[in-house]
């Protein structure tokens, strides 16, 4: 059961992420918070199901069941559950895991 301090935490996140105008830092040390999120991994005309395992404001390690990702790869995460679609870039890869940092337009 997840403590009021994790759900918190992971509500700020959300909020961060649907109104990314409200980030105050940027680079890889934002909060990371576990989740089990399924998702869709959205590349090219390639749509991989996946599972969000933690999430944070610049972005996201997922759980895939095959591989054909490639370092720099540019994909939308569609986490339905959520109600969000987040666009990145695969930046790192491990079996049946990847890294996923959270590209923002300039607002």
């Amino acid at each position: 059961m997840p403590n009021s301090s994790n759900c918190a935490d992971m509500n700020d996140i959300i909020r961060q992420l649907k109104h990314p105008h409200l980030r105050v830092e940027d680079g890889r040390k934002h909060q990371r918070a576990d989740c089990r999120w399924p998702a869709t991994l959205n590349r090219q005309t390639t749509a991989i199901k996946c599972c969000v395992e933690n999430i944070s404001v610049g972005g996201c390690k997922i759980r895939i069941g095959t591989n054909g990702l490639g370092v720099g790869d540019r994909v939308q995460v569609n986490i339905p559950d959520q109600q969000m679609v987040l666009t990145g870039m695969i930046v790192w890869l491990r079996q049946h895991e990847a890294g996923v940092s959270f590209l923002y337009a300039n607002c």
